[in-house]
């Protein structure tokens, strides 16, 4: 199947060494061959917009039901749109917003969440949040080397 999202062209199609359907940017490729005469049945519980159904993007990951807490400044930015069908926005006491979704845990959604820096904590689930911890860390610290403040 094609679907574009966000001005890119992506193709879902099954992957024959793991067995599943994955997701890849057509961009990305670079060869491709044709095998005439090659066929294949779609199966019957293939169903295209279930592809992204629970992703937080395009490219799906494991389920979980992800918890993050937005500060008072950043809570604007949240209430004001629909980020995923499953979302929950509570407001609390100091002005913020928890957002809960059940999505797929993948790059698009480390990435978003990477972008609101410190206004956002993430409360669960506990792999996310240390690997966005971890991937703030990295970056800080890829930061203060470029700059020869590593060592301070």
């Amino acid at each position: 199947t094609l679907a574009t999202f966000r001005q890119g062209l992506y193709l879902f199609a099954l992957d024959e060494d793991e067995n599943r359907v994955k997701t890849f940017a057509v961009d990305r490729f670079r060869h491709f061959e044709r095998e005439r005469g090659a066929r294949f049945e779609i199966p019957d519980d293939y169903h295209p917009s279930q592809m992204v159904h629970r992703a937080f993007g395009i490219i799906q990951g494991p389920l979980r039901t992800v918890v993050l807490r937005f500060n008072r400044w950043s809570s604007p930015y949240i209430t004001e749109r629909i980020w995923h069908e499953s979302q929950v926005l509570e407001p609390s006491e100091d002005g913020g917003v928890r957002l809960t979704m059940e999505v797929g845990i993948a790059h698009e959604l480390k990435s978003w969440i990477l972008g609101f820096g410190p206004d956002v904590v993430v409360e669960g689930p506990t792999e996310l949040a240390a690997e966005v911890a971890d991937l703030l860390a990295r970056a800080h610290y890829a930061a203060r080397e470029r700059a020869g403040l590593a060592g301070e």
